[in-house]
């Protein structure tokens, strides 16, 4: 099985992957460790806070949080005179996919 919602291309994929994503958020709320939460202390590394939102896509939040965090990844690469058209490219598909 696909592990990112936007790989998925049969139906029974689909209820596959939304059954393992919904337990997965059910352990972590019984937990007491939810994504959103975890995501907060993750300000100053955008890295790993693109990689948790992508994780819990599509979820609305998570949208905002990748975007977040791709923004901030471009501004690293402006500050240090790197491409960053990936980032930009990253950018546009969630927008896209978000509307």
């Amino acid at each position: 099985m696909n592990d990112k919602w936007h790989n998925l291309s049969s139906g029974a994929e689909a209820g596959a992957f939304s059954q393992t994503f919904w337990e997965r958020h059910k352990r972590e709320m019984e937990s007491g460790e939810f994504w959103a939460d975890r995501i907060k202390g993750l300000r100053g590394e955008p890295v790993e806070r693109l990689r948790v939102a992508i994780e819990n896509l599509p979820l609305p939040a998570a949208f905002k949080e990748a975007a977040v965090a791709t923004r901030a990844l471009i501004r690293e690469c402006r500050k240090s005179k790197e491409p960053y058209d990936d980032q930009l490219a990253l950018l546009y598909w969630l927008a896209a996919v978000y509307s």
